[in-house]
């Protein structure tokens, strides 16, 4: 899709501020979609750790015995691998009522509907089974993906924040200079990875279709 904004000057801040407007106007489906299915995935493991406690602690001492920790680690495995259908569907939804939402801004800002993604591979009744594949393979690709941007934002804004606020250290105008420069790395950290948003979720797409692809490929499920 051709940029939003092709007249905004490839400035620092001005390009991080460009990518958060658009990715809200992009992606704010995506982030829906995320963000809900991570809740519900967090919550089921916390749920099963702490379940998990609860019958350790009523065992008492026989719950000291060596591994019984990994045993509750790979119990929150397991109610995150159960949950995540349950999770997906329910993410899909909140992922259409977030480009309700993202579609009225694009009105609203003159933009017009935004372009679909393409589907997903069509499967057959015998290789459906393999579906989750791709959605497990995309959001693992994606989640570490953005995180690794989020991760590159953090540290420059870190160390923009020290710069700006070392530029009036000193002076009256100080606390100015630290405002600023605590905006500015909020700008960065946040704006950083949301520019990259996009990008990892087409290659995460096209990833857990390859991987999806093979697998049916493989076990003659087509």
């Amino acid at each position: 899709m051709p940029a939003l904004f092709p007249w905004a000057p490839p400035l620092p801040f001005v390009n991080e501020l460009v990518s958060l407007v658009t990715f809200v106007l992009d992606n704010l489906d995506d982030l829906c979609e995320d963000g809900l299915k991570l809740l519900l995935l967090a919550a089921a493991a916390a749920a099963a750790m702490a379940a998990w406690r609860a019958a350790a602690a009523v065992a008492g001492p026989a719950a000291a015995l060596p591994g019984l920790e990994r045993l509750g680690a790979a119990a929150a495995v397991a109610a995150v691998g159960a949950a995540y259908p349950l999770a997906d569907q329910l993410s899909d939804d909140a992922a259409q009522h977030g480009q309700q939402l993202q579609e009225t801004l694009r009105a609203a800002a003159g933009l017009p509907p935004h372009e679909p993604d393409p589907p997903d591979l069509v499967l057959t009744e015998r290789s459906a089974a393999i579906n989750i594949v791709d959605d497990v393979v995309e959001d693992a690709f994606k989640a570490a993906c953005v995180f690794s941007h989020y991760t590159m934002g953090a540290l420059l804004g870190g160390t923009m924040r020290r710069v700006i606020a070392g530029w009036l250290e000193g002076s009256s105008a100080e606390s100015y200079a630290a405002a600023a420069g605590r905006a500015a790395s909020a700008l960065v950290i946040v704006g950083t990875p949301a520019g990259r948003y996009s990008t990892c979720d087409r290659f995460g797409d096209r990833l857990g279709d390859l991987v999806q692809q093979t697998l049916i490929d493989w076990a003659g499920a087509t």
